[in-house]
């Protein structure tokens, strides 16, 4: 005969768990934004402790476990992220307690950061790590930062996207932009691919799959078409290229050591450095869409 064994359950402890989980998750850090920075207010995140043990050209080498971000607002209507280390001997009183984050100003954060990032309304302008504070993952969070941004995500005519689609004067432009405006209703933010070195694009796509956004365009670049001329929001001589990915889709075919998004079908010439990635956290309808005939799809209207 089988032996019967009963167990007891343990709702309380499991709840409880949970909950002390929770509470120490919010009280000292975080790995990833769970919600959007209020202008002058500061998030300590930690940092993954598997970065510190990868292999030497991809390690985590800071001394510290943590750091903090500071949300600032400059000329108006572009945001600052400033990443400094949390471990600074500043950052605690005489008696070793941690001091209220309030209490440290911006020109601290200014002249210890290790990290920044600049993003306005549906543009990443620029995000730099410093060498020593490569291979951390704060990159990736600045990125996240701005990405779920109210004052940087909001699909409107003033978005970065929207003025890129609108200076490239043809049909499938006209299309793209109506796309992007109708159906990009959770966020619409974009970037030109910049990445030293060229496995930082990873940071990218990992920032925009983990804030959910499901879809992105990449409009190709070529070198005549993004010279400069008199008027820098005219589209260049040659043939605009256009091509859509699902966000995890772009991972797998993202290579960091060409730094371009290596798609036989679609072709890879382009799609890295200098490129335009917009990326689109859409409404339900087109979640299922196949990558292959999402663009083919919007063409046909």
């Amino acid at each position: 005969m089988r032996r019967k064994v009963f167990t007891k359950p343990l709702p309380n402890l499991f709840a409880t768990t949970i909950l002390l989980s929770i509470f120490i998750l919010q009280s000292h850090g975080k790995f990833d934004p769970l919600e959007p920075m209020t202008t002058g207010d500061t998030e300590t995140f930690y940092i993954d402790s598997t970065k510190k043990i990868a292999d030497v050209g991809r390690r985590c080498l800071v001394n510290a476990n943590t750091y903090k971000v500071r949300k600032t607002k400059q000329n108006g209507n572009q945001l600052k992220f400033m990443a400094i280390l949390g471990n600074l001997p500043a950052l605690k009183d005489s008696a070793g307690k941690p001091v209220a984050d309030e209490s440290i100003t911006d020109a601290f954060y200014l002249s210890n950061q290790i990290a920044e990032a600049y993003c306005k309304i549906g543009y990443i302008r620029f995000v730099h790590v410093e060498p020593h504070a490569r291979n951390c993952g704060i990159a990736k969070v600045l990125t996240e930062l701005c990405l779920i941004d109210p004052e940087v995500n909001r699909n409107t005519d003033e978005n970065w996207v929207i003025s890129q689609l609108k200076a490239v004067k043809n049909d499938q432009s006209s299309h793209l932009q109506e796309l992007m405006k109708n159906r990009c209703v959770g966020g619409l933010v974009g970037l030109v691919m910049s990445s030293d070195p060229l496995e930082g694009g990873f940071a990218y796509l990992s920032a925009a799959k983990n804030m959910l956004y499901s879809h992105m365009l990449v409009q190709f670049y070529h070198a005549e078409n993004f010279a400069p001329r008199e008027n820098p929001h005219e589209p260049g001589p040659c043939e605009q290229k256009f091509g859509t990915y699902e966000i995890s889709v772009a991972q797998g075919l993202y290579d960091g050591d060409t730094g371009r998004i290596e798609d036989e079908v679609i072709g890879a010439e382009g799609s890295g450095e200098g490129a335009r990635w917009y990326f689109c956290k859409m409404d339900g309808t087109f979640r299922t869409f196949q990558r292959k005939n999402f663009l083919g799809h919007l063409l046909k209207k």
